[in-house]
């Protein structure tokens, strides 16, 4: 008797067409993802470019951008822990105080103004 067979044929061949339509949405999904990843050469230029940018903006602008790039800052004699919106938290400690703080002058940061001049 073919009957069963035939049946049993039948259901192979449609589990394979549902495994073929799973692999290839499998395979739209990592498209997309590499779609989106960050391309590092990309993302370098940027973050290079960053000081320039930050430089142009006006106080403002610099006051809503970190506020949209910082959620907290917490500084002690011996640490300094920084929480960026969207990346866990940065923890920095150091020894000799707070001439450990920073390796290399931070360029981006805005220089002092007018404002923090001594009124008179």
């Amino acid at each position: 008797d073919r009957g069963p067979i035939r049946e049993r044929l039948h259901e192979v061949s449609d589990s394979i067409e549902e495994l073929e339509k799973e692999i290839a949405l499998k395979q739209a999904e990592l498209e997309e993802l590499e779609r989106r990843k960050a391309d590092p050469k990309r993302l370098k230029a940027n973050l290079q470019s960053f000081g320039d940018l930050y430089e142009s903006l006006g106080a403002v602008d610099r006051q809503q951008l970190m506020q949209m790039m910082v959620k907290q800052i917490r500084l002690t004699p011996t640490r300094m822990e920084l929480e960026l919106y969207d990346h866990p938290m940065i923890i920095e400690e150091w020894d000799d105080g707070p001439d450990g703080w920073f390796r290399e002058r931070l360029h981006w940061l805005p220089g002092p103004d007018s404002n923090q001049q001594p009124n008179g």
